[in-house]
């Protein structure tokens, strides 16, 4: 078993920032050359696909294709099995210093990040903010990335339907 450190993956890393609690990362995989072993990483994180395509198993192998999201908890066992073309993901690795400055799980924020309709149109946004680095780049990744988790809790809290439903 190997457990990757905090901002390793298994390609190349072409940017990285490091957000109170956030390891954001663009990381690009390459079809001959890439780490294929199974591996875990140190903090929860979140990984998503922009181009490129590849099968990676946890418990079973399947198809991570472009909009694809997955989320691993620290220590979860995972394994990129074939890169299908050139590559790239954004990572957001989540320290526990983000789960307590939220008062989060790691169940909490898998349940709101999968469910949140609108992960894929945050996620192109940090993306983007990653790209560009400037001055206001780490509070917007910051804002981004806690309206992706805070939309189910503050939905779960209220129990209430957007008035549209109605």
């Amino acid at each position: 078993m190997l457990t990757l450190k905090k901002g390793i993956y298994s390609g190349d890393v072409t940017c990285a920032k490091n957000i109170n609690g956030i390891i954001a990362c663009v990381t690009d995989y390459n079809i001959n050359d890439y780490n294929s072993s199974m591996h875990c990483h140190e903090n929860a994180h979140l990984s998503f696909m922009i181009q490129g395509g590849c099968v990676e198993k946890k418990r079973n192998a399947f198809d991570i294709n472009p909009g694809s999201i997955q989320y691993y908890s620290s220590g979860e066992m995972h394994q990129v099995v074939k890169i299908a073309k050139p590559s790239r993901r954004v990572n957001l690795e989540l320290e526990e210093s983000f789960f307590a400055q939220f008062n989060l799980n790691d169940t909490q924020a898998r349940i709101a990040i999968l469910k949140n309709l609108e992960f894929k149109f945050l996620m192109i946004k940090i993306y983007k903010e990653l790209l560009t680095y400037d001055s206001l780049s780490e509070i917007s990744i910051q804002m981004l990335l806690f309206q992706l988790i805070s939309q189910e809790k503050y939905h779960r809290q209220t129990n209430k339907f957007p008035l549209w439903i109605s």
